[in-house]
Protein backbone atom coordinates (compact mmCIF):
# COMPACT_ATOMS: atom_id res chain seq x y z
CA UNK A 1 0.00 0.00 0.00
CA UNK A 2 2.63 2.50 1.04
CA UNK A 3 4.90 1.39 -2.21
CA UNK A 4 1.42 2.50 -4.27
CA UNK A 5 1.04 5.58 -2.86
CA UNK A 6 5.09 6.45 -3.03
CA UNK A 7 4.78 5.78 -6.74
CA UNK A 8 1.82 8.30 -6.70
CA UNK A 9 3.38 10.87 -4.64
CA UNK A 10 7.05 10.64 -5.24
CA UNK A 11 8.08 9.09 -8.80
CA UNK A 12 5.34 11.06 -10.48
CA UNK A 13 4.08 8.47 -12.97
CA UNK A 14 2.67 10.31 -15.42
CA UNK A 15 -0.60 9.12 -17.08
CA UNK A 16 -0.66 10.96 -20.40
CA UNK A 17 -4.58 11.30 -21.68
CA UNK A 18 -5.03 10.70 -24.86
CA UNK A 19 -1.30 9.91 -25.99
CA UNK A 20 0.99 6.86 -25.96
CA UNK A 21 2.52 5.95 -23.22
CA UNK A 22 5.78 6.12 -24.43
CA UNK A 23 5.43 9.11 -26.14
CA UNK A 24 7.68 11.46 -25.82
CA UNK A 25 7.15 15.16 -25.71
CA UNK A 26 8.54 17.70 -28.39
CA UNK A 27 10.06 20.44 -26.91
CA UNK A 28 9.40 23.92 -28.07
CA UNK A 29 11.22 27.16 -28.20
CA UNK A 30 9.61 29.74 -25.45
CA UNK A 31 8.24 31.95 -28.75
CA UNK A 32 7.08 28.96 -30.81
CA UNK A 33 3.38 29.27 -31.34
CA UNK A 34 1.07 26.51 -31.91
CA UNK A 35 -3.04 26.60 -32.92
CA UNK A 36 -5.39 28.61 -30.37
CA UNK A 37 -7.67 25.83 -30.94
CA UNK A 38 -4.88 23.42 -29.60
CA UNK A 39 -4.34 25.80 -26.49
CA UNK A 40 -7.94 26.18 -25.83
CA UNK A 41 -8.24 22.30 -25.89
CA UNK A 42 -4.98 22.16 -23.20
CA UNK A 43 -6.44 24.43 -21.18
CA UNK A 44 -10.14 23.06 -20.85
CA UNK A 45 -8.26 19.02 -19.96
CA UNK A 46 -6.62 21.21 -17.24
CA UNK A 47 -9.68 22.85 -15.41
CA UNK A 48 -11.94 19.58 -16.13
CA UNK A 49 -8.84 17.83 -14.19
CA UNK A 50 -8.78 20.14 -11.44
CA UNK A 51 -12.64 20.16 -10.84
CA UNK A 52 -12.84 15.99 -11.21
CA UNK A 53 -10.11 14.93 -9.06
CA UNK A 54 -9.22 17.66 -6.43
CA UNK A 55 -10.63 17.03 -3.27
CA UNK A 56 -11.68 20.62 -2.48
CA UNK A 57 -11.35 22.82 -5.40
CA UNK A 58 -13.57 25.95 -3.92
CA UNK A 59 -11.63 25.80 -0.45
CA UNK A 60 -10.22 29.18 -1.42
CA UNK A 61 -12.34 30.79 -4.29
CA UNK A 62 -16.03 30.24 -5.57
CA UNK A 63 -17.00 28.05 -8.41
CA UNK A 64 -17.72 31.57 -10.00
CA UNK A 65 -14.97 33.35 -9.71
CA UNK A 66 -12.64 30.41 -10.85
CA UNK A 67 -15.12 29.80 -13.90
CA UNK A 68 -14.75 33.71 -14.46
CA UNK A 69 -11.26 33.50 -14.32
CA UNK A 70 -10.59 30.97 -16.53
CA UNK A 71 -13.32 32.37 -18.93
CA UNK A 72 -11.23 35.79 -19.09
CA UNK A 73 -7.84 33.70 -19.61
CA UNK A 74 -9.42 32.00 -22.63
CA UNK A 75 -10.31 35.44 -23.85
CA UNK A 76 -6.84 36.28 -23.81
CA UNK A 77 -5.47 33.10 -26.27
CA UNK A 78 -5.01 34.36 -29.31
CA UNK A 79 -3.45 32.93 -32.98
CA UNK A 80 -0.02 34.99 -31.66
CA UNK A 81 0.18 33.52 -28.23
CA UNK A 82 3.10 31.79 -27.38
CA UNK A 83 4.42 28.43 -25.68
CA UNK A 84 5.95 30.20 -22.78
CA UNK A 85 2.60 32.72 -22.50
CA UNK A 86 0.52 29.42 -22.47
CA UNK A 87 2.86 27.80 -19.65
CA UNK A 88 2.47 30.87 -17.59
CA UNK A 89 -1.28 31.10 -18.43
CA UNK A 90 -1.99 27.39 -16.82
CA UNK A 91 0.32 28.03 -14.14
CA UNK A 92 -1.86 30.70 -13.11
CA UNK A 93 -5.13 28.78 -13.11
CA UNK A 94 -3.25 26.29 -11.04
CA UNK A 95 -2.39 28.79 -8.46
CA UNK A 96 -6.15 29.91 -8.27
CA UNK A 97 -6.58 26.26 -6.35
CA UNK A 98 -4.80 27.24 -3.31
CA UNK A 99 -2.91 23.94 -3.16
CA UNK A 100 0.88 23.41 -2.88
CA UNK A 101 0.12 19.49 -4.43
CA UNK A 102 -1.10 20.95 -7.50
CA UNK A 103 1.29 22.42 -10.18
CA UNK A 104 2.42 22.28 -13.65
CA UNK A 105 6.07 21.85 -14.96
CA UNK A 106 7.34 22.42 -17.88
CA UNK A 107 10.64 20.73 -18.16
CA UNK A 108 9.70 18.70 -20.41
CA UNK A 109 8.36 20.69 -23.06
CA UNK A 110 10.26 24.00 -23.17
CA UNK A 111 13.67 24.69 -24.53
CA UNK A 112 15.26 26.76 -21.75
CA UNK A 113 18.47 27.74 -21.17
CA UNK A 114 19.68 30.45 -17.90
CA UNK A 115 20.80 33.12 -21.06
CA UNK A 116 16.96 33.63 -21.69
CA UNK A 117 16.15 34.27 -18.05
CA UNK A 118 16.65 37.99 -15.87
CA UNK A 119 20.31 38.16 -15.60
CA UNK A 120 20.79 39.43 -11.71
CA UNK A 121 20.83 37.02 -8.69
CA UNK A 122 18.21 39.58 -6.61
CA UNK A 123 16.12 39.26 -3.41
CA UNK A 124 13.35 41.24 -2.51
CA UNK A 125 13.43 42.13 1.57
CA UNK A 126 9.39 43.39 1.96
CA UNK A 127 8.93 45.02 -1.29
CA UNK A 128 12.24 46.33 -2.16
CA UNK A 129 14.66 44.31 -4.54
CA UNK A 130 18.14 44.00 -4.29
CA UNK A 131 21.36 42.97 -6.44
CA UNK A 132 22.73 40.01 -4.28
CA UNK A 133 24.90 39.11 -7.22
CA UNK A 134 25.20 41.12 -10.41
CA UNK A 135 27.14 37.85 -12.20
CA UNK A 136 28.09 39.23 -16.05
CA UNK A 137 27.21 42.84 -15.00
CA UNK A 138 29.47 43.04 -12.51
CA UNK A 139 30.82 45.87 -14.16
CA UNK A 140 28.54 48.00 -14.11
CA UNK A 141 26.04 47.00 -11.01
CA UNK A 142 27.30 46.32 -7.15
CA UNK A 143 25.48 43.76 -4.73
CA UNK A 144 23.20 45.73 -2.59
CA UNK A 145 21.83 47.98 -5.04
CA UNK A 146 18.29 48.54 -5.37
CA UNK A 147 16.32 47.83 -8.25
CA UNK A 148 13.37 50.02 -8.96
CA UNK A 149 12.07 48.93 -12.05
CA UNK A 150 12.53 46.12 -14.87
CA UNK A 151 11.87 46.73 -18.62
CA UNK A 152 9.16 49.54 -17.10
CA UNK A 153 7.62 47.58 -14.65
CA UNK A 154 7.84 48.71 -11.10
CA UNK A 155 9.15 45.93 -8.53
CA UNK A 156 6.22 46.23 -6.39
CA UNK A 157 4.12 45.43 -9.39
CA UNK A 158 6.32 42.90 -10.72
CA UNK A 159 6.19 41.26 -7.15
CA UNK A 160 2.55 40.64 -6.79
CA UNK A 161 2.10 39.64 -9.95
CA UNK A 162 4.82 36.90 -9.61
CA UNK A 163 3.50 35.65 -6.02
CA UNK A 164 -0.09 35.32 -7.50
CA UNK A 165 0.87 32.54 -9.69
CA UNK A 166 3.08 30.18 -7.52
CA UNK A 167 0.59 27.41 -6.27
CA UNK A 168 0.61 27.37 -2.53
CA UNK A 169 -2.08 25.61 0.87
CA UNK A 170 -4.35 28.21 1.20
CA UNK A 171 -2.54 31.44 -0.94
CA UNK A 172 0.14 31.18 2.06
CA UNK A 173 1.94 34.34 1.94
CA UNK A 174 5.33 33.09 3.18
CA UNK A 175 5.71 30.29 0.72
CA UNK A 176 4.46 32.72 -2.45
CA UNK A 177 7.63 35.25 -0.95
CA UNK A 178 9.98 32.33 -0.86
CA UNK A 179 9.70 30.94 -4.12
CA UNK A 180 9.24 34.22 -5.80
CA UNK A 181 13.04 35.17 -4.35
CA UNK A 182 14.36 31.81 -5.05
CA UNK A 183 12.73 31.65 -8.98
CA UNK A 184 13.25 35.11 -9.68
CA UNK A 185 15.21 34.73 -12.90
CA UNK A 186 12.95 32.25 -14.59
CA UNK A 187 9.61 33.57 -12.85
CA UNK A 188 10.47 37.06 -14.26
CA UNK A 189 11.40 35.92 -17.79
CA UNK A 190 8.14 34.12 -17.87
CA UNK A 191 6.38 37.29 -16.66
CA UNK A 192 7.83 39.69 -19.37
CA UNK A 193 7.32 37.18 -21.96
CA UNK A 194 11.28 36.59 -22.47
CA UNK A 195 12.38 40.19 -23.73
CA UNK A 196 15.32 40.06 -25.99
CA UNK A 197 16.84 42.46 -23.34
CA UNK A 198 16.76 43.52 -19.67
CA UNK A 199 16.60 46.94 -19.08
CA UNK A 200 16.70 48.23 -15.23
CA UNK A 201 16.48 51.20 -12.92
CA UNK A 202 18.65 51.06 -10.36
CA UNK A 203 18.80 53.96 -7.23
CA UNK A 204 21.85 55.66 -7.07
CA UNK A 205 23.66 58.48 -4.40
CA UNK A 206 22.18 61.21 -7.39
CA UNK A 207 19.20 59.64 -8.43
CA UNK A 208 18.28 56.92 -10.86
CA UNK A 209 20.09 55.48 -13.45
CA UNK A 210 19.01 53.07 -16.18
CA UNK A 211 21.01 50.50 -16.91
CA UNK A 212 20.45 47.57 -19.90
CA UNK A 213 21.79 44.18 -18.84
CA UNK A 214 24.03 41.64 -20.39
CA UNK A 215 22.33 38.37 -20.29
CA UNK A 216 24.03 35.39 -17.84
CA UNK A 217 24.83 31.89 -18.90
CA UNK A 218 25.46 31.19 -14.88
CA UNK A 219 22.18 28.33 -13.66
CA UNK A 220 20.19 30.12 -11.53
CA UNK A 221 20.66 29.94 -7.37
CA UNK A 222 18.19 28.18 -4.91
CA UNK A 223 18.50 30.68 -2.62
CA UNK A 224 21.02 31.41 0.74
CA UNK A 225 21.37 27.85 2.97
CA UNK A 226 22.34 29.47 6.46
CA UNK A 227 22.72 25.79 7.70
CA UNK A 228 26.36 24.17 7.75
CA UNK A 229 24.58 20.73 7.26
CA UNK A 230 26.48 19.46 3.90
CA UNK A 231 23.68 16.64 4.05
CA UNK A 232 20.00 16.09 4.49
CA UNK A 233 20.07 15.17 7.62
CA UNK A 234 22.99 16.18 10.59
CA UNK A 235 23.50 16.56 14.31
CA UNK A 236 25.20 18.89 16.83
CA UNK A 237 26.29 19.75 20.09
CA UNK A 238 26.80 22.42 21.65
CA UNK A 239 28.20 22.04 25.37
CA UNK A 240 28.74 25.99 25.34
CA UNK A 241 24.73 26.09 25.21
CA UNK A 242 23.74 22.94 26.72
CA UNK A 243 22.50 22.76 23.40
CA UNK A 244 21.74 19.92 20.51
CA UNK A 245 20.76 20.14 16.75
CA UNK A 246 19.10 18.22 14.69
CA UNK A 247 19.06 19.65 11.42
CA UNK A 248 16.65 17.96 8.59
CA UNK A 249 16.01 19.68 5.37
CA UNK A 250 13.79 17.02 4.15
CA UNK A 251 11.81 14.21 5.76
CA UNK A 252 12.00 12.11 1.66
CA UNK A 253 12.83 8.85 3.13
CA UNK A 254 10.25 6.67 1.71
CA UNK A 255 9.98 2.90 2.11
CA UNK A 256 13.74 0.95 2.19
CA UNK A 257 15.20 4.38 2.95
CA UNK A 258 12.85 5.14 5.89
CA UNK A 259 15.27 2.59 8.04
CA UNK A 260 17.76 5.67 6.80
CA UNK A 261 16.12 7.98 8.93
CA UNK A 262 15.19 5.85 11.56
CA UNK A 263 18.10 4.88 12.42
CA UNK A 264 19.78 8.80 12.18
CA UNK A 265 16.44 9.54 14.82
CA UNK A 266 17.42 6.87 16.94
CA UNK A 267 21.63 7.85 16.97
CA UNK A 268 20.34 11.97 17.86
CA UNK A 269 18.39 11.12 20.90
CA UNK A 270 20.72 8.35 22.39
CA UNK A 271 23.44 11.09 22.49
CA UNK A 272 20.99 13.46 23.60
CA UNK A 273 20.42 11.16 26.28
CA UNK A 274 23.95 10.50 27.25
CA UNK A 275 24.97 13.97 27.04
CA UNK A 276 21.57 15.46 28.46
CA UNK A 277 22.01 19.07 26.85
CA UNK A 278 18.99 21.36 28.36
CA UNK A 279 18.33 22.90 24.76
CA UNK A 280 17.48 20.99 21.48
CA UNK A 281 16.80 22.83 18.51
CA UNK A 282 15.20 21.41 15.26
CA UNK A 283 16.17 22.90 12.01
CA UNK A 284 13.73 22.41 9.27
CA UNK A 285 13.89 25.29 7.28
CA UNK A 286 12.89 25.09 3.81
CA UNK A 287 12.13 21.13 4.58
CA UNK A 288 9.35 20.83 1.69
CA UNK A 289 8.01 17.74 3.47
CA UNK A 290 7.98 14.09 2.99
CA UNK A 291 7.45 10.53 4.28
CA UNK A 292 4.67 10.80 7.51
CA UNK A 293 5.94 7.67 8.75
CA UNK A 294 9.34 10.32 8.94
CA UNK A 295 7.87 12.86 10.59
CA UNK A 296 5.35 10.41 13.16
CA UNK A 297 8.58 8.97 14.08
CA UNK A 298 10.35 11.86 15.13
CA UNK A 299 7.31 13.13 17.29
CA UNK A 300 7.87 9.72 18.81
CA UNK A 301 10.86 11.18 20.50
CA UNK A 302 9.04 14.36 21.30
CA UNK A 303 5.40 13.60 22.76
CA UNK A 304 4.84 13.09 26.39
CA UNK A 305 2.06 10.70 25.88
CA UNK A 306 0.91 8.27 23.18
CA UNK A 307 -0.56 10.59 20.26
CA UNK A 308 -2.39 10.02 17.00
CA UNK A 309 -0.84 12.01 14.14
CA UNK A 310 -3.54 11.86 11.51
CA UNK A 311 -7.36 12.51 11.87
CA UNK A 312 -9.06 9.15 12.89
CA UNK A 313 -11.16 7.80 9.47
CA UNK A 314 -9.59 10.55 7.40
CA UNK A 315 -6.69 8.54 5.43
CA UNK A 316 -7.04 5.87 3.21
CA UNK A 317 -3.31 4.99 2.89
CA UNK A 318 -2.02 5.49 6.42
CA UNK A 319 -4.56 3.68 8.86
CA UNK A 320 -2.59 2.55 11.56
CA UNK A 321 -0.94 5.87 11.77
CA UNK A 322 -4.62 7.09 12.88
CA UNK A 323 -3.66 5.27 15.93
CA UNK A 324 -2.51 6.25 18.40
CA UNK A 325 1.42 6.18 19.00
CA UNK A 326 3.54 5.30 21.87
CA UNK A 327 6.04 7.63 23.05
CA UNK A 328 10.03 6.48 23.32
CA UNK A 329 11.11 6.12 26.57
CA UNK A 330 14.54 8.12 25.59
CA UNK A 331 12.18 10.73 24.51
CA UNK A 332 14.09 14.46 25.04
CA UNK A 333 12.68 16.48 28.04
CA UNK A 334 14.50 19.79 27.88
CA UNK A 335 13.34 22.88 26.21
CA UNK A 336 12.47 22.61 22.41
CA UNK A 337 13.27 25.11 19.46
CA UNK A 338 11.98 24.95 16.21
CA UNK A 339 13.02 27.22 13.29
CA UNK A 340 10.51 27.82 10.50
CA UNK A 341 10.20 29.53 7.54
CA UNK A 342 8.10 29.69 4.45
CA UNK A 343 9.74 26.58 3.04
CA UNK A 344 8.12 24.20 5.48
CA UNK A 345 5.87 22.32 3.64
CA UNK A 346 3.31 19.27 3.31
CA UNK A 347 4.24 16.80 5.94
CA UNK A 348 6.27 19.27 7.98
CA UNK A 349 3.55 21.29 8.28
CA UNK A 350 1.38 18.26 9.66
CA UNK A 351 4.77 17.47 11.86
CA UNK A 352 4.43 21.47 13.06
CA UNK A 353 0.72 21.21 13.92
CA UNK A 354 1.16 18.35 16.64
CA UNK A 355 4.74 20.03 17.97
CA UNK A 356 2.58 23.65 18.45
CA UNK A 357 -0.67 21.41 19.66
CA UNK A 358 1.02 19.25 21.96
CA UNK A 359 3.99 20.76 23.28
CA UNK A 360 5.58 24.15 24.66
CA UNK A 361 8.22 24.49 22.21
CA UNK A 362 9.63 27.87 20.83
CA UNK A 363 9.11 28.61 16.90
CA UNK A 364 11.67 30.71 15.60
CA UNK A 365 11.76 32.49 11.79
CA UNK A 366 8.86 33.21 9.84
CA UNK A 367 5.13 31.63 9.11
CA UNK A 368 4.82 28.01 7.08
CA UNK A 369 4.05 27.46 3.81
CA UNK A 370 1.79 24.61 5.45
CA UNK A 371 -0.27 23.86 8.24
CA UNK A 372 -2.79 20.97 9.58
CA UNK A 373 -4.27 20.02 6.53
CA UNK A 374 -3.04 19.98 2.65
CA UNK A 375 -4.15 18.11 -0.18
CA UNK A 376 -2.17 15.20 -1.56
CA UNK A 377 -1.63 11.85 -3.64
CA UNK A 378 -1.81 13.71 -6.80
CA UNK A 379 -2.26 11.92 -10.15
CA UNK A 380 -0.44 13.34 -13.07
CA UNK A 381 -0.72 13.17 -16.50
CA UNK A 382 0.46 15.54 -19.52
CA UNK A 383 -1.96 18.06 -21.58
CA UNK A 384 -2.34 16.30 -24.74
CA UNK A 385 -1.43 19.11 -27.30
CA UNK A 386 1.44 20.54 -25.55
CA UNK A 387 2.27 17.91 -23.22
CA UNK A 388 2.90 20.40 -19.97
CA UNK A 389 2.90 17.88 -16.94
CA UNK A 390 0.03 18.68 -14.42
CA UNK A 391 -0.18 16.81 -10.97
CA UNK A 392 -3.76 17.59 -9.25
CA UNK A 393 -4.03 16.06 -5.54
CA UNK A 394 -6.69 13.70 -5.04
CA UNK A 395 -7.01 13.42 -0.96
CA UNK A 396 -6.91 15.35 2.03
CA UNK A 397 -4.35 15.06 4.54
CA UNK A 398 -4.83 16.36 8.34
CA UNK A 399 -3.63 15.91 11.52
CA UNK A 400 -5.34 15.18 14.54
CA UNK A 401 -5.25 19.09 16.19
CA UNK A 402 -7.51 21.77 16.51
CA UNK A 403 -8.09 25.26 16.31
CA UNK A 404 -5.59 26.01 13.18
CA UNK A 405 -6.57 27.72 10.15
CA UNK A 406 -6.14 25.65 6.42
CA UNK A 407 -5.97 29.26 5.28
CA UNK A 408 -2.91 30.26 7.12
CA UNK A 409 0.68 28.75 7.86
CA UNK A 410 1.50 28.16 11.51
CA UNK A 411 3.48 31.20 13.52
CA UNK A 412 6.30 31.55 14.80
CA UNK A 413 6.72 33.24 18.69
CA UNK A 414 9.47 35.33 17.61
CA UNK A 415 9.14 36.57 14.10
CA UNK A 416 12.49 37.39 12.45
CA UNK A 417 12.49 39.37 9.54
CA UNK A 418 16.60 40.01 8.01
CA UNK A 419 17.37 42.78 6.50
CA UNK A 420 19.13 42.99 3.58
CA UNK A 421 23.04 43.12 4.90
CA UNK A 422 22.16 40.26 7.22
CA UNK A 423 20.98 38.65 3.77
CA UNK A 424 24.36 39.66 2.14
CA UNK A 425 26.47 38.70 4.85
CA UNK A 426 24.50 35.15 5.57
CA UNK A 427 23.44 36.06 9.16
CA UNK A 428 21.45 32.93 10.80
CA UNK A 429 18.98 35.64 12.94
CA UNK A 430 16.97 32.35 13.91
CA UNK A 431 19.99 30.52 15.57
CA UNK A 432 21.70 34.03 17.20
CA UNK A 433 18.01 34.53 18.10
CA UNK A 434 17.54 30.65 20.00
CA UNK A 435 21.49 31.36 21.85
CA UNK A 436 19.92 34.62 22.97
CA UNK A 437 16.90 32.91 24.21
CA UNK A 438 18.78 30.22 26.04
CA UNK A 439 20.97 33.12 28.03
CA UNK A 440 17.36 34.62 28.98
CA UNK A 441 16.67 31.60 30.52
Amino acid sequence: MRKKLFILFILAVYIQTGCAQDTIPKKYTVHEVIAKSEYMADLEQLVKAVKRNHPQPYTFITPEEFDLFVRRKKESISDATTMSEFVWLCKSVVALVGCGHTSTSVDNVLELSPSLFFPLEVMYVEDQLYITDPLNNADVLDQGMEVISINGIDVKTLKRELNAVINSDGYISSLRELQTNMNFRSHCAFQLGFPETYTIEIRTNTGLKSIELKPSDQSPLKGNDLNPCPDNLCFQMDADHSLGKITIKSFNYYNDNLPLFQSFIDSCFKELELSQPDNLVIDLRNNYGGDPYCTSYLLQYLMEQPFRYFRKGSTKWYKDLEQLLPVKQNRFKGNLYLLINGGCFSSTGHFLSLVKAHLNAVFVGQETGATFSCNANPTSFLLNNTGIQVSVATEIYQTDVSGFSKNEGIFPDYFITPKLNDILTNKDLEMEKVVQLIYEN
